[in-house]
């Protein structure tokens, strides 16, 4: 390999000076130099490389690791790099985004001209089909061949999505079909109350946590290639379903759909539904729901046998013919206290001895008596109250006008809230009472006590006999919907009824299969490798939204131009499922100021919360929705030049808020 020249031909220190002859010889000698470095008739390359203290090809074309985006597939990923890379050098990184996952076991990378390199785990061994590859950034280590190994690429991040390994984010959509945004858009509007499915042109991938073993973490994945046009039909009409995908192969699932809302959490909430069948022996005074809750009588209230929709017994107490006596009877447990943000419904069977006075039927109140109650007038009439200021009954207050309750049988009264139309509604046997419909988007306030057979806004209590009492999370008989009454008890294994529930600790889907056997215990639960995958808003006949989660758990709304101004509320949705972990509220310099180059990204900002007085610009998050509001003044941030607060001035910035699920 050429010699570099002696340094003072250049730096003007040679006696006598340096003749033309010298100084072409010179350069001609740099030019053999440099081709022996980096040219493609290099000699020498790592003994060049190691007089000039240069470890590796990345360094010398441009001073750290390579960023690149992948063409091609996830079978075949090709990336082009400036400069072009001429050699692989072992233990180099490129970080790529690549296209998608690999549907044949070992894809391979190509880099420039370079011969394309099959891409393995950290262990060696080829990556199993549909290990996806398109987190930003992926990590590939270029894997010098030893003995007779064979040259590689070991993917080091994300690992392969596949049984017994890890991801940051196991439950959720890995991939898929996306908008001109970004966001998911697998499922989409079919034909009427249908769900059509996008997978053919950027396959989707699901994940489905399957908790520990012995090897490490379990997941399952499954990648769908083709378009469906109606891969789920009979949606829900006029309310909100949610849509599920049980795991099947690497290649299939089975779709599916439920009012229920799923949970997700450390530990089951019992008090989120509750299911009484009062079932027991005569004389009872302590009732265990099926999903664990527990109820206690009040007054003597007790299970009784003179009176019976379904089953053996039904709540009564000492009244004749061992009925609620209608003065202090009932049953009340402390576990609830809100009905949720979303859809509910109260319901049940109720027997009414005789009219003359008012008598409860089912409530759920604060210490002041204020929240959700029902009860019968002594003309026979409902009458509905809701609060939501927890100190007046605004939502309503009202006495029906309608059909009045039967005598000596069992009524089937049901109080329900439809988000989707934004209506409280009463069901009297299956049939709406309209002149109770309450128009009114406003959530009940919280409460203190549930009673079943009282009406506690009265307080007023029931003279006659209660079974079958249900609290659902959902709206199942929208407005106007006309419906048969139960001829059977409610079983809280039927498909869709109770909600499923995903153990973050386990990490495991399970759907919930018998009632709670004990006081406290969680109902008798399956697990299943079911994904929630998205939410649907139905109209009478066709849908009116569809919502899909966000892949891989993760929100970015993308710089927004520019900076909302004073006292500003701004809403976006970031379509999670679940409240996020964590959110971020970023801003971007869009024109320099306060000594703060265009392009300058600062994590933590400011808002004034009144008078001198800043906080942080807070973010607010729900299960699908994300928030914030500006202060009395502007947005402020660290002046770079004099370290004070500056007011940033919105047109010179940008924002966005991030939002991700940790789980």
């Amino acid at each position: 390999m050429a010699l570099l020249p002696n340094r003072n031909l250049f730096d003007g220190t040679k006696s006598p000076k340096p003749t033309t002859a010298e100084m072409k010889t010179a350069w001609a000698t740099m030019r053999d130099y440099l081709a022996a470095l980096l040219g493609s008739d290099s000699d020498d390359k790592p003994g060049a490389r190691a007089a000039l203290g240069v470890s590796s090809v990345v360094e010398v074309q441009a001073g750290k690791s390579v960023f690149a985006v992948a063409t091609g597939t996830g079978d075949a990923m090709v990336v082009a790099l400036t400069p072009t890379l001429l050699e692989l050098v072992d233990g180099m990184e490129l970080h790529v985004r690549c296209p998608g996952a690999n549907a044949v076991a070992v894809p391979t990378l190509k880099v420039d001209a370079l011969d394309p390199l099959p891409v393995v785990g950290s262990d060696g061994n080829p990556l199993a089909v549909g290990a996806y590859l398109a987190n930003w950034p992926a990590i590939f280590r270029y894997r010098k061949p030893i003995s007779s190994a064979s040259a590689s690429f070991e993917l080091l991040n994300p690992a392969p999505v596949v049984a017994g390994a890890a991801s940051s984010v196991r439950q959720t959509v890995l991939a898929g079909s996306v908008d001109a945004n970004g966001y998911a858009n697998m499922l989409s509007a079919g034909s009427g109350l249908s769900l059509a499915l996008a997978a053919a042109a950027t396959p989707m991938v699901l994940s489905f946590a399957g908790g520990y073993d012995a090897t490490g973490e379990v997941n399952y994945l499954s990648r769908l290639t083709a378009n469906v046009a109606s891969v789920i039909s009979g949606i829900a009409a006029s309310n909100v379903s949610f849509i599920l995908a049980d795991y099947v192969s690497s290649t299939a699932v089975t779709w599916g759909k439920t009012l229920a809302p799923p949970q997700y959490g450390w530990v089951y909430s019992q008090s989120a539904q509750a299911l009484l069948h009062f079932n027991g022996a005569a004389g009872a005074t302590t009732f265990l729901d099926d999903f664990g809750n527990v109820w206690s009588a009040q007054g003597g209230a007790r299970l009784q046998s003179n009176q019976v929709k379904f089953g053996a017994t039904a709540l009564g107490g000492s009244g004749a013919g061992n009925a609620l006596n209608g003065t202090s009877e009932y049953v009340s447990s402390t576990g609830f206290t809100s009905l949720g943000s979303g859809a509910w419904a109260w319901r049940g069977h109720f027997w009414i001895n005789s009219l003359g006075t008012t008598q409860g039927l089912m409530s759920m109140v604060n210490a002041t008596g204020f929240g959700f109650g029902l009860a019968v007038t002594t003309g026979g009439k409902l009458r509905l109250r809701l609060s939501s200021t927890g100190t007046s009954f605004d939502i309503a207050n009202k006495t029906s006008t309608g059909t009045s309750v039967a005598v000596n049988a069992f009524n089937y009264i049901e109080v329900t809230f439809d988000p989707v139309s934004g209506n409280y509604f009463v069901n009297l046997n299956g049939n709406q009472d309209t002149s109770l419909t309450t128009a009114s988007s406003a959530r009940l306030c919280g409460g203190t006590v549930a009673g079943v057979g009282a009406d506690l806004t009265g307080p007023d209590y029931l003279a006659g006999y209660v079974d079958e009492f249900e609290f659902v999370p959902y709206c199942d008989h929208p407005g106007g919907v006309t419906y048969a009454v139960p001829t059977a008890a409610p079983s809280i294994a039927s498909v869709g009824y109770a909600s499923d529930f995903f153990n973050i600790v386990e990490m495991k889907m399970y759907r919930i299969t018998g009632p709670s056997g004990a006081a406290g215990s969680n109902p008798t639960m399956t697990a299943a490798k079911r994904l929630y995958v998205g939410e649907v808003v139905a109209g009478n006949s066709s849908l009116v939204s569809v919502f899909n989660y966000a892949l891989k758990g993760s929100y970015d709304s993308g710089f927004i131009n520019t900076l909302p101004g004073i006292n500003t509320l701004i809403n976006l949705r970031h379509n999670i499922g679940v409240p996020p972990t964590s959110t971020d509220f970023i801003v971007k310099c869009l024109t320099s100021e306060f000594n703060m180059p265009v392009g300058e990204v600062i994590f933590d900002t400011y808002t004034a919360a009144g008078g001198s007085q800043t906080s942080k610009v807070q973010v607010r998050s729900q299960r699908n929705s994300a928030s914030f509001t500006t202060g009395n003044n502007a947005v402020y941030a660290i002046n770079k030049t004099t370290g004070g607060i500056a007011s940033l001035t919105p047109a010179n910035w940008a924002y966005k808020v991030v939002a991700n699920r940790g789980w």
